[in-house]
């Protein structure tokens, strides 16, 4: 069992998958691949699509490490290099607030 108070979620965006028919996979294969990757300090919990990948991590793991793993089982999957670059869910709800922001401003000036 997870407790939350441990762990952060973040979020792994994956690049170039199933875009202009190139490396076409199913979601379902990918998350498989990542399940048998786990750790102790690196857990999967769920996809967006093919190229968003949720994730948690222990506190003291680096986002990084889960941006490690995801690239090294992807890139066995592909038999190419895969890469990958991860957020935590704080820094994502802070780019939406301030897109929302922007919006918002834009909106009001026209």
């Amino acid at each position: 069992m997870i407790r939350m108070s441990e762990w952060q979620v973040g979020v792994a965006f994956v690049r170039g998958l199933n875009m202009f028919k190139v490396r076409r996979v199913k979601a379902e294969k990918i998350f498989k691949a990542l399940k048998r990757a786990e750790n102790k300090s690196v857990r999967f919990i769920g996809m967006y699509k093919t190229d968003d990948i949720i994730f948690v991590k222990r506190r003291k793991v680096p986002y990084a490490a889960a941006s490690s793993i995801i690239e090294r089982e992807l890139s066995k999957l592909f038999k190419e290099r895969i890469y990958v670059t991860s957020r935590s869910l704080r820094s994502i709800r802070g780019v939406i607030g301030r897109a929302q922001e922007a919006k918002t401003r834009k909106l009001q000036a026209n």
